[in-house]
C-alpha cells in the first residue's frame, strides 16, 4: 500500500478555485483502479494551508493515476496557482 501526503498553500485568492478543481477531479480519481482514498483537508476556514491525503493499493496504481489525462490536465491548470514547491511525501506501507 502507498500513502501520499501533500502540504500545499495556494497563492492568495486561489484557494476556492483549487478546492473546486480538486473536487471536480476527485470524482474521477476515486473511480480509478487501486485508489482507496483521495481526500483534502483545510487547516481552518481562513488560512490557505491545505493537506492532501491519498491511499493507493500499489505503486503501479499510483503511477497509472499520475499518467491519466485528467491528472495531467489538473496539474496544468492548478500549478500556476502555487508559489514554489509543495511538500509531498510518499510512504510505502509494509504488510
Amino acid at each position: 500500500m502507498i500513502i501520499v501526503t501533500v502540504k500545499a498553500s495556494p497563492k492568495q485568492g486561489y484557494k476556492k478555485a483549487f478546492l473546486d478543481a480538486f473536487n471536480e477531479v476527485s470524482s474521477l480519481v476515486l473511480q480509478e483502479k487501486g485508489c482507496i482514498e483521495y481526500s483534502i483537508y483545510q487547516k481552518d476556514a481562513v488560512s490557505n494551508h491545505l493537506f492532501l491525503f491519498e491511499k493507493w493499493e500499489s505503486q503501479e496504481a499510483l503511477d497509472e493515476h499520475m499518467a491519466t489525462d485528467h491528472m495531467k490536465d489538473f496539474f496544468t491548470k492548478v500549478t500556476p496557482w502555487f508559489e514554489g514547491e509543495n511538500d509531498m511525501e510518499v510512504y510505502q506501507i509494509k504488510d
